[in-house]
């Protein structure tokens, strides 16, 4: 039995990919970075370096292994079938928004679809890091290449696969996009909150950073490539989960499963500000039930795992 189900955890997400590392032959030590977030508890014995093991160190480690199995169903990477984690993470529930992966074996449209993109991606290795950002931009927006429609405001929030499946990407969709696309050209994005236009008039929109030879430079779909990187703040990638998952809640308040989406937000990102969130979830299940105690029931009966959430999020 690995030590993984002896974990008190309030995290059956991470506890669950925390069992399929274990079972790869990774030990608590190496999956430790000794991050700080929700703790599990782990027994004598099989501590992490610093005594405790993280549930965003486990997502940490199970990001690094998706992304090395998807180089290796791509052709890019060697890594045997049955040592595949990507499958079994997914089938779990852990699905990177910016991933261009459909957890369908049987389906090579994704692999197909990430082909075309690796190939524009590998056109742009002979140019400066502006150049090559705004070569693969332009075909990810052209009706010659991905031919992704810009749209501001729009009524649902997708994962990237999704997103040009459909045609259309508002900021946050069109800088998943922009990030596995760069990721694939080597230029090692990060997701950015930009924080006031071009004008210094403040606004939330989201976008892409890459390290350029002098300088970063920002990949904005709406306001073009620019070097003004006082106006960004960095978004981790765990953080650019929660984004999702918050913007997935609140375009399904009329949903009491939306509830599952905010406390998954603040499951990836402990410190993801509840403001981004437009009712607090204590608030947010009043609003949807006459009495607590009845939507707490009705949470528990919509998801196995209400308890161990509803535990962490409210008193």
């Amino acid at each position: 039995m690995s030590y993984c189900r002896e974990i008190r955890s309030v995290d059956p997400l991470a506890e669950g990919l925390c069992e399929l590392l274990v079972d790869r032959g990774y030990s608590f030590a190496d999956i430790d970075t000794g991050l700080e977030g929700v703790a599990f508890d782990p027994p004598a014995g099989t501590c992490a370096p610093d005594g405790v093991l993280q549930a965003q160190e486990v997502y940490h480690k199970s990001i690094q292994l998706m992304e090395r199995d998807i180089a290796s169903i791509d052709g890019y990477a060697p890594v045997k079938e049955a040592e595949l984690f990507i499958n079994e993470a997914w089938g779990l529930g852990f699905r990177p928004p910016w991933f261009i992966y459909d957890g369908d074996p049987e389906n090579d449209a994704d692999i197909i679809l990430r082909g075309a993109i690796r190939e524009r991606a590998d056109g742009a290795s002979g140019l400066g890091t502006v150049e090559a950002a705004k070569y693969i931009r332009d075909w990810i927006f052209s009706p010659d290449g991905l031919d992704i429609q810009i749209l501001d405001n729009i009524s649902y929030e997708l994962d990237s696969l999704s997103a040009i499946r459909r045609g259309t990407a508002d900021c946050t969709e069109s800088s998943r996009i922009l990030y596995s696309a760069y990721r694939y050209a080597g230029l090692n994005p990060e997701f950015v909150w930009v924080r006031r236009d071009p004008d210094g008039e403040p606004i939330l929109h989201m976008a892409v950073k890459v390290q350029a030879e002098s300088s970063d430079v920002v990949v904005d779909t709406k306001f073009g490539i620019h070097s003004d990187l006082a106006s960004v703040a960095t978004v981790p990638p765990l953080a650019a989960m929660a984004v999702y998952e918050e913007n997935v809640g609140n375009k399904e308040l009329d949903d009491l499963a939306a509830y599952h989406h905010f406390i998954r937000a603040l499951l990836f990102d402990p410190s993801f500000p509840l403001t981004y969130i437009y009712l607090s979830l204590p608030d947010f299940l009043g609003m949807m039930c006459a009495q607590e105690n009845g939507c707490l029931d009705e949470a528990r009966r919509l998801d196995s795992d209400a308890d161990s959430y509803i535990d962490l999020i409210l008193p």
